[in-house]
């Protein structure tokens, strides 16, 4: 059996962009660097997520299409800019960008005003 430094630490892999060595270190990679530092301006979360596929297609050409839309996914939760959203998607976690998509939608035509103060 050869030696092993470290058995207990996953291999980095050209598949897996977070273990990978460069081409795929955020420092090297402008396309994927901005797939993680993205945040929604006043853009609706279908444009937004647009932006996002067409960074991770760029930055990650080789990754498997379903890993690929992991890390969009992950990129559109960090990024959204209603805060409502995100908190809703930290606690209940959605499954695909599709029904994140579909949750972002329904808040956009019923905003929240803020709260109603009781004196």
């Amino acid at each position: 059996l050869p030696y092993l430094d470290h058995p207990s630490q996953p291999r980095a892999s050209r598949a897996d962009p977070l273990l990978a060595p460069e081409p795929y270190d955020a420092g090297h990679n402008i396309p994927g660097k901005r797939l993680y530092s993205l945040r929604q301006t006043q853009q609706l979360a279908d444009e937004f997520t647009i932006e996002l596929i067409q960074l991770a297609r760029h930055a990650f050409p080789n990754l498997p299409p379903t890993d690929r839309d992991d890390l969009v996914l992950d990129g559109f939760i960090s990024g959204l800019r209603d805060c409502a959203v995100s908190s809703h998607f930290t606690l209940n976690p959605p499954t695909n960008l599709t029904n994140a998509l579909q949750l972002c939608r329904w808040y956009d035509s019923h905003p929240i005003h803020g709260f109603l103060s009781v004196n």
